[in-house]
């Protein structure tokens, strides 16, 4: 740690490698990088000091990512939903519903999930249930739509199996709730 008062900064190098191919250092701060689902990725990170000392890489877990479409079998839905296509959708198409009760559960296994759907101003809330529990309440409500939006994540301790259940509340004036896909990872 730098001596108070310093003007010692630090840095950080990041790389990351679908299993298989070579290391691809990505630029920091703000890192971004593209991941295509059924493919094994792994990330490291080192550290360096400004005097040029510079740790040893630091690899975290391996890890994949899988996308589930509204279509998919491993989506159950009860209650009324209906079908929406268009270019807005991530693969064109997702469900919705206005029906207080109405559910959309996902079995897996894994570390992380993601819920994405649409928000807008006409849609409502719902509630999340992780393995049968409610954990969380979102609001869909925007001033304006806005596509393809992360509404809720949830991560895990280890890898194992969980259920993840989204439940249309019914809100009054905005009932709608959508599912475009949810993502999850290994």
């Amino acid at each position: 740690m730098p001596a108070r008062g310093s003007r010692a900064s630090n840095s950080h190098s990041v790389s990351m490698a679908a299993l298989g191919r070579r290391l691809r250092t990505l630029t920091l701060p703000a890192a971004t990088r593209s991941v295509a689902g059924g493919h094994w990725y792994a990330f490291r990170v080192r550290g360096a000091d400004r005097a040029g000392n510079v740790a040893a890489w630091v690899t975290g877990p391996t890890t994949s990512i899988s996308r589930y479409q509204e279509s998919s079998g491993r989506i159950s839905y009860r209650g009324t939903w209906r079908g929406a296509t268009g270019t807005s959708f991530r693969g064109g198409a997702a469900r919705k519903s206005s029906a207080a009760g109405a559910k959309a559960s996902i079995t897996f296994t894994g570390r992380s999930i993601a819920w994405v759907a649409r928000t807008g101003p006409d849609r409502g809330r719902a509630a999340v249930f992780v393995d049968g529990v409610r954990i969380a309440t979102v609001d869909l409500y925007a001033t304006t739509y806005r596509n393809r939006r992360v509404l809720w994540a949830g991560t895990f301790a280890s890898t194992s199996s969980h259920e993840v259940t989204i439940r249309v509340a019914g809100t009054s004036g905005r009932p709608r709730v959508g599912v475009d896909a949810f993502f999850t990872a290994n």
